[in-house]
């Protein structure tokens, strides 16, 4: 060979390692044994030895010993294979520390197929692998917590709809393992019970359209009766706004549904006593009450006239709760329904009122209204609907003073009427307000006179105005008073 040709060879030569060692990845060759017999200045740059020092030692040696063997096995296998292989691995520093490196190796044979050097190309992972047993330990973690709870947590990708995730309880729900889950797309749809299939197909729809659904479907676990299952589910995408998928929670109800149909049942069955016992109790007390009347005329003078009283008394409060027991069992029966034809509010409110000018007198309040002069109708079940008017009217006599005004005004708005009962009184104390609507309310009160409640009035009325289709609210501050509003769609 002449020396023009050495040296465009060498030049060759300088110019491929100069090519090399501008390269930002670490690239090395090295013998069978891992003796280095070149490296890059990446290499030296992250080993942070020079090019002399590594030069001739084995690579091996700054691999952590439990992983030498499985480095070997690499190397080896790309001999007898002579493919590329990928692999990841721990490395010692000089100085002590642990890093990560990720490489790919290239064998290089001779022109007899003998395996002559390797050549490889390395990454420094570090940061990565940092990240990943971070999430590792973090994905440990929230196992740990998710095992602690009953409900089973999912996630899944969708176009196509398949689970990437779904915790260890659905096990307990369902009977299947979560990697059956994950292996069958179908499966948390074939579990449904048939006669609710099409529901939760539905519902899914709808977490497409409306972001969220939360629906409770029967389901056939592997093993034992039916149970009833509670899906919520969300769709979520990724900071970027994009690459949506589904998260959401299957929870076991079955306990507690059976719970709310026996409470019910338990409930229906106690409405039904109370309801046979008024009726049956109705006719002896109103018989009792007549009884009274006819011993006060018939003794005028008599000396138990007190006690007469004090039983008449007595009996008109128990036929007021057998009465108000028996509207309720009324209102809530299945055959119940609620006639109703066009009414004149504003005629129904005069005659209402009409009714309590005399107690408003005795009790020396200003009992007034604010009607306009123009009709407005609503379609009402008259005996119903007077009886809200009512029963609002004689609340707010009961709880304002001497002097106190109650107004009641009715009023147009575009698609409704409001009718608004307001008074003076001394309102309605902030931890009772929640309770106001309750059957046998815990916010009953005496009147101010003394007048008794059942604590079922403001219930009755409230079921009323759902009945027609209307809404009741209330404003109240204490010692200042009260105001109830109703709306009902008008009549034409």
């Amino acid at each position: 060979m002449g020396k023009k040709e050495e040296l465009k060879i060498r030049q060759q030569k300088d110019f491929l390692e100069a090519v090399l060692n501008a390269q930002q990845e670490m690239i090395c060759r090295f013998l069978p044994d891992t003796t280095l017999i070149f490296v890059n200045q990446a290499y030296c740059r992250f080993m942070g030895q020079p090019e002399e020092k590594l030069i001739g030692s084995q690579w091996i040696e700054f691999i952590p010993e439990d992983q030498r063997q499985m480095i070997k096995n690499h190397l080896e296998e790309i001999a007898k294979t002579a493919e590329i292989i990928n692999y990841q691995h721990e490395v010692v520093m000089p100085d002590g520390r642990k890093t990560w490196q990720q490489w790919t190796d290239l064998p290089i044979v001779d022109d007899h197929g003998e395996l002559v050097e390797f050549q490889a190309v390395g990454l420094d992972i570090t940061a990565q692998k940092k990240a990943e047993l971070d999430l590792e330990v973090e994905r440990g973690r929230l196992n740990s917590i998710l095992k602690t709870i009953d409900h089973a947590v999912w996630t899944a990708e969708i176009n196509p709809f398949r689970l990437t995730f779904i915790s260890d309880p659905i096990k307990e729900i369902s009977g299947y393992e979560p990697g059956d889950f994950l292996s069958d797309p179908e499966l948390i749809l074939k579990i449904v019970h048939e006669s609710d299939y099409d529901k939760i197909r539905a519902d899914f729809r709808k977490v497409y359209e409306q972001g969220y659904f939360e629906t409770e479907v029967k389901i056939l676990p592997q093993k034992g009766l039916e149970k009833i299952i509670q899906y919520k589910a969300w769709l979520t995408r990724d900071e970027k706004g994009e690459k949506p998928r589904i998260e959401g929670i299957a929870s076991d109800v079955s306990d507690r549904k059976r719970y709310e149909e026996n409470l019910i049942a338990l409930n229906n069955s106690k409405d039904r006593i109370l309801a046979t016992v008024a009726h049956d109790l109705r006719n002896p007390i109103s018989g009792i009450i007549g009884l009274c009347n006819m011993l006060e005329q018939k003794n005028p003078a008599s000396e138990n006239l007190f006690y007469i009283d004090l039983i008449r008394r007595s009996s008109i409060t128990a036929l007021g709760i057998m009465e108000e027991l028996l509207e309720v069992a009324e209102m809530e029966s299945q055959n119940f329904q609620l006639e109703r034809k066009k009414v004149c509010l504003n005629e129904l409110i005069l005659d209402v009122l009409e009714h309590f000018e005399t107690d408003a007198l005795e009790k020396r309040i200003d009992l007034s209204s604010s009607i306009p002069p123009k009709k407005l109708y609503a379609e009402l079940n008259l005996k119903k609907f007077s009886r809200v008017l009512e029963n609002l009217i004689s609340n707010a006599l009961k709880f304002t003073g001497e002097k106190g005004k109650v107004l009641v005004t009715l009023e147009e708005k575009q698609e409704n009427v409001q009718i608004v009962v307001k008074d003076t009184g001394i309102g309605i104390p902030k931890e009772l307000q929640h309770f106001l609507f309750e059957k046998f309310s815990r916010a009953k009160r005496f009147g101010l006179k003394g007048e008794k409640t059942h604590g079922l009035g403001m219930y009755i009325t409230k079921q009323i105005v759902d009945m027609h289709g209307g809404t009741i609210s209330f404003e109240s501050k204490e010692h200042k008073g009260t105001s109830f509003f109703i709306h009902l769609k008008k009549s034409v």
